[in-house]
């Protein structure tokens, strides 16, 4: 959102940049436009970019736009009605997962293998659930509310739908406050250090554009337009999820990271098997460029 926030405001104009934005899908194909110089940086998280850095390639964040943890479990109603772990303390309700349909993106994605990793912390394997792809967004809300999973791990957009648009769920767990994914990084900018070196007063006026979108979208006086910016960008999305996640919109965004939320992505990369022992960044400051503020 950021970045939509900077072109229709003329935020980028203002600090002298003629932006186009491309909507690239997949984290590997952003990847490969970077190599080709068919984009100059991409918006997505640390874990793609973490993993292109162990294979040498020498991608730089410029900038975090969700500098925070983005996962959430959310249990169905029925779930959460019949477990008798669920007001137990963490990680003990993550139990009520036994035996359940559990809703990712698809499976061997991110978001398969970081539900794994919390299921662990309550002593299961991935063999004690049966895991369903049901894509993301608001898609992985409605199979919920079909009865096609019991539980799903997804991000915040999917959360905000299925708990407080459709209310069909409820967060098992927080772990916004508790789990593997506390000190996490949600999202951020990222280019390759040979053009950053080429252009740094392009890229540096770039990371000051989004700093200043962001603190527009912070601004509670420019909801009812950083609504209609969402909604022009993000057409198939309900209005209702809409006007929760800008309702919220302060939590999510911010350009200050914890250096130590890259360490742990690197950590479960590598502890996951995504990622050859020794092979990611070892300090945030291995991935990062002088734009970067970290706290």
């Amino acid at each position: 959102m950021p970045v939509w926030v900077a072109q229709d405001q003329g935020i980028f104009a203002q600090h002298g940049l003629d932006v186009e934005v491309k909507t690239i899908l997949a984290g590997p194909t952003m990847i490969s436009a970077l190599n080709s110089q068919s984009i100059d940086a991409m918006l997505n998280g640390a874990t793609i970019a973490v993993t292109a850095s162990a294979t040498g390639q020498p991608i730089k964040m410029i900038t975090p736009t969700i500098p925070k943890s983005i996962y959430n479990l959310i249990a169905s109603k029925e779930v959460m009605d019949s477990c008798p772990y669920v007001n137990e303390p963490y990680p003990k309700p993550i139990l009520c997962a036994k035996g359940k349909r559990i809703g990712v993106v698809a499976l061997g994605t991110e978001s398969h293998i970081g539900g794994i990793t919390v299921l662990e912390e309550a002593g299961l394997k991935e063999s004690d659930v049966s895991w369903v792809p049901a894509s993301a967004g608001e898609m992985i809300g409605s199979s919920m509310q079909a009865g096609q999973i019991d539980l799903f791990f997804g991000e915040d957009t999917a959360a905000t739908y299925a708990t407080e648009v459709i209310k069909v769920g409820s967060p098992l767990v927080d772990l916004k406050h508790d789990g593997p994914f506390v000190d996490w990084f949600g999202n951020g900018v990222w280019a390759l250090e040979p053009q950053l070196q080429r252009s740094p007063d392009k890229y540096q006026k770039f990371t000051d554009a989004i700093s200043d979108a962001i603190t527009w979208i912070n601004d509670p006086a420019n909801s009812t337009e950083a609504r209609a910016i969402f909604k022009k960008n993000s057409p198939n999305t309900s209005d209702a999820t809409v006007d929760a996640v800008i309702a919220s919109s302060h939590d999510y965004f911010g350009t200050t990271a914890t250096c130590s939320s890259i360490e742990t992505i690197t950590t479960w990369l590598t502890k996951t098997n995504q990622l050859a022992a020794g092979k990611g960044p070892a300090t945030c400051h291995d991935i990062s460029w002088q734009t970067v503020s970290f706290s």
